[in-house]
């Protein structure tokens, strides 16, 4: 890093965060890039949690006790 700064970051060369270097290395996208999100929804489904109900039912609860209101 030192040394780029010194040469005045030259072109071709990217600065990463540690997680993003390990990505890339991997032949995966950064995530701060444009591509992240394409490859995260084509390649990392979601999967639903088993008890998302009951877990919803809590927050509700919490959030009458507490006086809260969700968006």
């Amino acid at each position: 890093m030192s040394e780029l700064i010194r040469l005045g970051f030259p072109e071709g060369h990217t600065c990463l965060c540690a997680g993003c270097n390990q990505l890339t290395r991997h032949g995966k996208p950064c995530v701060h890039s444009k591509e992240y999100k394409e490859y995260y929804d084509k390649n990392i489904k979601p999967y639903p949690y088993a008890k998302q109900a009951e877990l919803d039912e809590l927050e509700r609860k919490w959030d009458r006790v507490n006086g809260l209101t969700r968006r």
